[in-house]
């Protein structure tokens, strides 16, 4: 009984933490297209050519 306990809270973690990652992605993905958050890779390419 103990273990199924473990485990259907392991699933249910790992359901959260999936979710909260596809919106904190989805967020920065939204702030970069809006223009608050600058892009960084660009901004890397750009010091190396600089």
């Amino acid at each position: 009984m103990r273990i199924q306990i473990y485990i259907i809270a392991l699933l249910l973690s790992a359901i959260m933490w999936s979710i909260s990652f596809d919106a904190a992605r989805e967020s920065y993905h939204a702030a970069q297209s809006a223009g608050v958050m600058p892009n960084l890779h660009i901004n890397k390419k750009l010091d190396r050519i600089l």
